[in-house]
């Protein structure tokens, strides 16, 4: 979170996709796409749908970070 109504957001999907912009996690056995997270304000975020762990939560941002990083 960047601010109360600031928010970044990463789309899942739940159909398998290969490559290095997808991380699969636990959540209804979903995978995230790091290469369309992008900044939301709070007033579009109408209800959560889940939640990572943040064991989950560290690992997508360190495959983030790497990704951009070397891009």
């Amino acid at each position: 979170m960047f601010s109360d109504n600031f928010f970044l957001v990463a789309p899942m999907t739940t159909k398998y996709h290969k490559g290095d912009w997808y991380v699969k996690i636990s959540f209804n056995n979903s995978i995230v796409i790091l290469n369309q997270i992008r900044p939301v304000d709070a007033k579009r975020l109408r209800n959560s749908i889940g939640m990572v762990t943040d064991r989950e939560l560290k690992y997508i941002v360190d495959r983030y970070i790497d990704l951009i990083k070397y891009s």
